[in-house]
């Protein structure tokens, strides 16, 4: 937490903010107290390291696993070199920074202040600015404190349908109108007016080579597994194993890359089915040689780890909210606990999302940056004013991504692989935050700096569907691979409809009790209640559960046949009848994680 104030009691508030952080566990607080400037650093005792050190004219203070030019700001001489080049040249300094951290400087003699994200916001800032305060947190949800203070605290409307159409918000949007977020790679500084923000150190910005592919795939391979030695936390680690692609291909990787690892896979239910993700990752494991372990849940606490978890992180990612909602804390305290793992291995990207992308429009569908009417739900239930309005929203949004992003008619995947990774990943990263900070780290190899770095030189062929990837990983680990795929099981929501005693009371009290404000206001409400019979009543759950399976069918023909689901979609789109194929039961707790979250943000001060 970072208070700078004009007036006397910026350590009053920096303390108020570090209080209402959301940590599990025993806190710890890390201090610095300056003229004008009051500095909280608040971690969990038992997961990311954290320091404040001033080193030359430079406090310096972080969280997470920053590094200057390739060595660890945990060493005071690289600190100090740090410091030295802050002081010939910020800019320079800030593009030599690498790893995954939340990352402040201030300049003792100058005041100023900067507030660094890393490459693919990991470890996101929030920034608000009011009377003469500049703060800053890795909280959204702690700025409510700010209310004893003055500031407003006004909820913002434009941001619901955005959340509607993608299921997260996008770019630097918040819930409050007045609070920002910082995006990936970027900085943002103090002033006497408040944050500057925009500032860049870092884009992810494609630059092709041409080499052969077999020289890419070694780079690749050579990339990953260098930053897995460099890069990752001491100790023992576990993956987090599902039997897909890209998770067996970080069992062979780390096993390559000589690492201490295990894996577990988490099972909802109380036994492993034949043919299902457990049964598959077990056999991965045990042809690699690496420890398994399979966590069970019956998903007893799903409804009250869904209000704790849209606490902890905003409820920014409807799909990081719902799937952190089963895992659950117990998950999470039992990987660390239990079996004692320091850190947990996943396999979250930036890049090769979806299929290759022929148009602007086919870019931003691809990346779920939908328009209101590709969402059939959408006009349903929103009331006709308010389709309209959002509608205007979100298209002025989509068009200025369009003109700011670095896609061509030849380089449209570019433009797509640059939007996720600007609009959507991070978002998603937003979970990870919160887990990082109240239980163990997490780490994925695709967000790391070396292997960035190559992705980055790689043209779209390889980056689409991760080709380059998965193509090198079936080369080098041919026995994961003959490990026959899961058979295609049910979404945690269908789970939920279908088994959850209290679920859909949560779902009726956020939409149709007592809704937010926002929400009531846009809503159709009875449209609303039609919709949330509908989901939860028998026939609706076998239909939607025929649909599902359908959908996934239609995935898999798209897999092998990349030209299959472009195609219909520009079809579907020339004669106006596109929509974008969200289940009815995946909607509905979209809806009720988007109300939960506008209710904690519009919740008073304790």
């Amino acid at each position: 937490m970072i208070c700078r104030s004009d007036v006397t009691n910026a350590p009053a508030v920096a303390d108020h903010l570090a209080e209402s952080v959301y940590v599990s566990g025993r806190r710890r607080v890390l201090s610095y107290d300056s003229d004008g400037i009051a500095i909280r650093v608040v971690a969990n005792r038992r997961t990311e390291p954290a320091l404040v050190d001033v080193s030359r004219s430079w406090a310096l203070a972080y969280w997470g696993y920053p590094s200057f030019d390739g060595r660890s700001l945990s060493e005071a001489n690289v600190r100090d070199a740090f410091a030295r080049r802050l002081d010939c040249r910020v800019e320079s300094a800030l593009r030599s920074l690498g790893g995954h951290y939340q990352l402040f400087l201030w300049n003792t003699r100058s005041g100023r202040g900067l507030c660094v994200s890393d490459k693919v916001s990991t470890h996101p800032w929030y920034l608000v600015s009011f009377g003469g305060y500049s703060v800053a947190a890795p909280d959204p949800l702690c700025m409510r404190v700010l209310k004893r203070h003055g500031w407003p605290a006004r909820v913002d409307s434009e941001a619901i349908p955005e959340y509607l159409v993608s299921g997260h918000l996008w770019g630097r949007r918040t819930f409050y109108r007045d609070c920002t977020r910082v995006g990936p790679g970027e900085w943002a500084e103090t002033s006497p007016h408040g944050w500057v923000v925009g500032k860049t150190h870092w884009k992810l910005t494609f630059r092709p080579e041409n080499v052969p592919r077999s020289e890419r795939s070694a780079r690749l391979r050579e990339s990953i597994v260098s930053d897995f030695r460099q890069s990752l936390p001491q100790g023992r680690g576990v993956i987090s194993l599902s039997g897909g692609l890209d998770s067996r291909a970080l069992v062979g990787l780390a096993r390559q890359a000589g690492l201490d690892v295990e894996a577990v896979t988490w099972v909802p239910g109380d036994e492993i089915t034949p043919h299902g993700e457990a049964a598959v990752a077990r056999s991965i494991a045990e042809k690699a040689r690496v420890p398994w372990h399979p966590v069970f849940t019956d998903l007893a606490e799903f409804c009250d780890n869904l209000t704790d978890t849209v606490r902890a992180t905003g409820g920014e990612s409807f799909l990081g909210a719902f799937q952190e909602a089963a895992l659950g804390r117990r998950y999470y305290d039992l990987l660390r606990d239990h079996y004692g793992y320091a850190y947990l291995l996943r396999g979250d990207e930036v890049w090769g999302w979806e299929d290759s992308a022929s148009s602007a429009e086919d870019a931003l569908t691809l990346c779920r940056i939908l328009s209101l009417s590709d969402v059939a739900q959408c006009r349903r239930l929103l009331t006709s004013q308010a389709f309209r309005a959002f509608e205007n929203v979100l298209e002025h949004e989509r068009f200025a991504m369009v003109s700011l992003g670095q896609g061509s008619p030849r380089r449209w995947d570019d433009l797509k692989d640059s939007i996720y990774w600007r609009h959507r990943e991070a978002r998603m990263l937003q979970n990870m935050a919160y887990f990082r900070r109240s239980h163990l780290p997490q780490v994925a190899p695709f967000l790391m700096d070396q292997t960035l770095e190559t992705i980055a030189t790689l043209p779209p062929g390889d980056r689409v569907n991760k080709r380059l990837f998965t193509a090198t990983a079936k080369r080098l680990f041919p026995d994961l691979y003959a490990v026959e795929r899961a058979r295609r099981q049910l979404s945690v929501a269908e789970v939920a409809v279908n088994r959850l005693v209290g679920l859909r009371e949560l779902v009726e009290d956020v939409l149709l009790v007592a809704p937010p404000t926002e929400l009531a206001a846009v809503l159709d409400v009875r449209a609303m209640a039609e919709f949330v019979a509908a989901v939860f009543g028998p026939a609706q759950a076998r239909a939607a559960a025929g649909r599902f399976l359908l959908l996934h069918r239609l995935s898999d023909l798209s897999r092998r046949l990349p030209w299959f689901r472009p195609t219909v979609i520009r079809l579907l789109r020339l004669i106006g009848s596109f929509k974008y194929p969200i289940l009815d039961v995946d909607f509905v707790f979209r809806l009720a994680v988007l109300g939960l979250a506008l209710r904690e943000h519009a919740a008073p001060v304790d």
